[in-house]
């Protein structure tokens, strides 16, 4: 389905431009409306409002200067494209709590696996309820070619993003918490249910993690959102940093015999701890206990770097290819 005259209010070029930035992008068409966030002070905002702000059939306008405005804008259930400028950091007051569902985000620029143009930022010191800099509780929610920043000081502000919806898609998305560095925080808490995250990098391979802290940067738990927990998930092609100050320092850290219901599932995922780094990580992926609803997948071309190990703990399999490309069976990680 393409975008046509009549849903970009009769302006050709607009039409043609949306067609192929989301095509080259591979984000979802919609039938919904398309909001654009640009910063006032970004140098194109003036000319792009002047040739672009229409105004949709429910009164809303397609320009907006804010994330927050322009998901305000969106109708849950439409499947509306919020597209993010790629020029500047898209700073936001408060925590982005998403609750709307079927709601896209695309980052405009070239599609990256880190390093994207469109950068949602939080770094706020007051405020208990800025848990994450983005909560997505939605179903069907789309996040794609985004940087997501956290720099929060506020004592509750101890996580990047926190996904508690079902079916969410993140495409070509960085997630970086540059705070908290010396307390059990994560990137990203992966409370959700069949979510997916595609070629994906999580944390920094800059940023040292304190000696004696585990601090992921993927946190699968059950319920740190209320009613929430990780069920039938996967990591395809994902790419997880680390730079330890001890070996304790782990990628991705599951608490609880019920952190994980059903499966999660990586593939193809790189778990790469800094050669800078003071210590080699005992376990790229690890679980502090047994888990008993669940099982992980560790499969395809999955490697860790300057890690002991890739997976340990009753739960994690592995069935990665040999050399003679015979495919194993999977196995209880040791």
């Amino acid at each position: 389905m393409l975008f046509t005259q009549r849903e970009t209010h009769g302006n050709v070029d607009l039409a043609r431009a949306l067609n192929q930035a989301f095509a080259a992008l591979g984000v979802p068409v919609t039938n919904g409306n398309i909001y654009f966030v640009v910063p006032a002070a970004d140098p194109t905002y003036q000319q792009f409002e002047k040739s672009f702000n229409k105004t949709y059939l429910d009164g809303s306008k397609m320009l907006h200067t804010t994330v927050a405005a322009a998901y305000a804008a969106t109708v849950s259930g439409r499947n509306d494209i919020i597209a993010l400028a790629a020029n500047a950091e898209h700073t936001l007051t408060a925590m982005l709590d998403v609750t709307k569902n079927r709601v896209n985000f695309v980052g405009l620029g070239a599609l990256r696996r880190y390093g994207q143009g469109a950068k949602i930022a939080l770094a706020v010191s007051t405020g208990a309820t800025n848990v994450f800099t983005m909560k997505n509780t939605g179903v069907r929610n789309s996040f794609t070619n985004i940087k997501f920043i956290n720099g929060c000081t506020v004592a509750q502000g101890i996580y990047c993003v926190g996904e508690g919806g079902e079916f969410t898609v993140y495409d070509h998305c960085e997630f970086y918490k540059s705070t908290d560095l010396d307390t059990e925080s994560a990137e990203v808490v992966q409370n959700g249910d069949s979510a997916q995250f595609r070629d994906c990098t999580f944390g920094s391979l800059v940023d040292e993690v304190s000696d004696n802290i585990i601090r992921p940067g993927v946190l699968v738990t059950r319920e740190i959102i209320t009613g929430k927990v990780c069920r039938d998930s996967e990591f395809i092609r994902c790419l997880f940093w680390r730079k330890a100050g001890g070996t304790e320092a782990s990628m991705v850290y599951g608490t609880g015999a019920t952190a994980v219901e059903r499966m999660l599932l990586f593939e193809d995922c790189y778990f790469i701890n800094a050669k800078l780094s003071a210590a080699t990580v005992a376990a790229a992926i690890n679980l502090a206990t047994a888990l008993t609803e669940g099982q992980v997948l560790v499969t395809g071309s999955s490697t860790a770097l300057n890690c002991t190990k890739l997976a340990t703990q009753t739960g994690i399999f592995t069935s990665l290819q040999a050399i003679d490309d015979t495919p194993h069976t999977a196995v209880q990680a040791s």
